[in-house]
């Protein structure tokens, strides 16, 4: 089988892109095949691209194909729809956006020959989700919604068939092309489709393969990775829809990528030169990470108040180590999706960010970590020395963490997790006389982990139920501790618990536990902390206190080796 790849080389910004993708498939592609590079036309609407672009792609043995956009040049978008009809004399199509890259060889499996199109679902569910703005769509096109749905790749919801249009494999007889050209314009004229643009383009790819009647191969993340919506791990995918030049640069994989093929074409190197959001991909770092340089990841919780800002502390004082305190970034990924994939994507930037010598945001005062956020909470810029590439990066956060353990561990496999506890006489004591959400226990106030949270489970559901039908405080208090304990207790065959005691006897020793946590964690010698006694404020607990904490909480105290009180 003999394959077309196309891909927009638009003047501007597409241009690096262009180049990267064409070496990148020049390198990789085993199978038979031609390169085009289709040039937006007229000039006068989209430019041409510069001399040193073109004569890239020659080099690379790429041809050049015109094409007008179907829709409007408003709609830059439909570019791609003209890409599927270029003439060509192979038996299959292939449309990229000229912001991916092929990361392996791919000789063609058999699959492609089996259906007329091959395309993965969406990354997220998006329109996807309104049946009504479905049913308006294929309305407008003279068809019938399907009954059968997909999978988005990244949200793993079901959907009406909806794909991503980054990359597409057709039949050269399919007819597809000119089919969605009409449905497109169909569409984009229907008053009754309100949700159109920017999503016009893969609404009228789904309906225009339902009214050709094709048969589709739905493809996995393997033939268009969303690298911008999770992290590279495992094997390679053969293509990765990168979308901008930032991810590129926290991706070992694909900066290593990158390296090569500016190595290999020295031509694209002035083109990259030329548009500054690139250039920053050309800068050197004091520190240099390699493909396959270990990323040591660390995932600091507990119950609140138990000495998790100290451990944190700890390990900034220790040097190589980045360890943000309460990062507000991880909290709209952790609301949003069953796997929070932004909270790995988030580790990848700070990497990022620290290796290019940018400032980061981080709980400190005067440049020193907070050990104790109830007496000063602020926020600083600093810049992270390191000088090591293999350093370790982690982040804090009690309550938010510890209602989403499942969630995180799918989004970070590889990180390490540790709790922190806290004998229940102090960890309430130390609520009553801090934060109000603490001296209340109140859940139901928070982001996460409230009642009506959708990821909680039946157990915690019914544990909460609990608190809230109680009004009497210190037993509420306890219910929580308990509540909280229980978590912990729950995933403590793949996480580390440590208690407060034991932190502050032997700090050191700790922060060892905590390294024997995180894979890929390099050896560093210890400073010579301190030992110091347990922080205690028992005098605030009144016999209410105490009775609730005895009843309610003594056997998971003791689960963690607590003695009797």
């Amino acid at each position: 089988m003999r394959y077309c790849f196309a891909f927009v080389c638009q003047a501007g910004e597409l241009e690096p892109k262009a180049l990267l993708l064409a070496a990148s498939l020049r390198r990789h592609l085993r199978c038979e095949h031609e390169l085009v590079a289709a040039i937006p036309q007229p000039e006068s609407a989209w430019g041409k691209p510069g001399a040193a672009t073109l004569d890239a792609l020659r080099r690379m043995g790429v041809r050049f194909a015109a094409i007008e956009n179907p829709i409007d040049p408003s709609y830059p978008i439909a570019n791609k729809i003209a890409c599927l009809g270029i003439e060509t004399t192979a038996d299959k199509r292939v449309f990229m956006d000229s912001d991916m890259l092929c990361l392996r060889d791919f000789a063609g499996p058999a699959r492609f020959g089996e259906a007329a199109v091959n395309v993965k679902p969406g990354d997220l569910v998006g329109i996807a989700s309104d049946l009504s703005q479905w049913d308006a769509a294929y309305q407008a096109c003279g068809v019938t919604l399907p009954a059968w749905r997909v999978t988005a790749t990244v949200s793993r919801q079901s959907m009406p068939p909806y794909f991503n249009a980054g990359f597409i494999a057709c039949d050269r007889a399919s007819g597809l092309a000119r089919e969605w050209a009409e449905c497109a314009r169909a569409i984009d004229a229907s008053a009754a489709v309100a949700r159109k643009r920017p999503w016009l383009d893969q609404v009228a790819l789904s309906v225009a393969i339902a009214k050709r009647g094709l048969s589709v191969d739905c493809l996995d993340e393997r033939f268009n990775y969303p690298a911008h919506l999770r992290p590279l791990r495992g094997e390679a995918p053969y293509f990765c829809h990168y979308h901008y030049p930032q991810v590129i640069r926290r991706e070992p994989r694909l900066l290593a990528l990158f390296s090569s093929l500016l190595a290999e074409h020295p031509g694209i190197r002035a083109v990259l030169e030329a548009h500054a959001e690139w250039s920053m991909l050309l800068a050197p770092r004091a520190v240099e990470v390699r493909e396959d340089t270990p990323a040591p990841e660390l995932i600091v919780t507990g119950i609140p108040r138990s000495g998790t800002s100290y451990l944190c502390k700890l390990l900034h004082e220790l040097g190589d180590c980045v360890i943000v305190n309460e990062p507000p970034e991880i909290f709209a990924p952790l609301q949003a999706h069953e796997i929070p994939h932004g909270v790995a994507l988030y580790y990848r930037d700070l990497r990022r960010d620290v290796l290019d010598g940018k400032p980061i945001r981080n709980k400190l005062h005067n440049g020193e970590f907070i050990e104790d956020t109830a007496r000063i909470d602020t926020v600083e810029e600093y810049r992270a020395v390191v000088t090591r590439p293999d350093f370790l990066v982690g982040t804090k956060n009690t309550l938010a963490y510890l209602a989403r353990l499942p969630q995180v561990h799918r989004a970070l496999p590889d990180a390490g997790i540790v709790a922190c506890v806290r004998h229940p006489l102090d960890t309430i004591a130390s609520w009553k006389s801090t934060f109000a959400h603490l001296a209340n226990a109140d859940l139901e106030g928070q982001v996460l982990g409230h009642s009506g949270d959708p990821m909680m489970s039946a157990l915690q559901r019914e544990r909460l139920a609990e608190m809230a039908a109680t009004s009497h405080l210190p037993l509420r208090r306890a219910l929580m501790w308990r509540y909280l304990a229980e978590i912990v207790l729950e995933h403590r065959d793949r996480i580390a618990v440590l208690r407060y005691e034991d932190v502050v006897a032997d700090p050191a020793a700790a922060v060892r536990r905590v390294f024997a946590a995180v894979p890929g964690m390099f050896d560093a010698p210890m400073p010579a902390w301190k030992a110091s006694s347990p922080r205690s404020n028992r005098a605030v607990l009144d016999a209410q206190d105490l009775a609730a904490i005895r009843g309610i909480c003594a056997q998971t105290a003791a689960d963690f080796g607590y003695e009797p009180f």
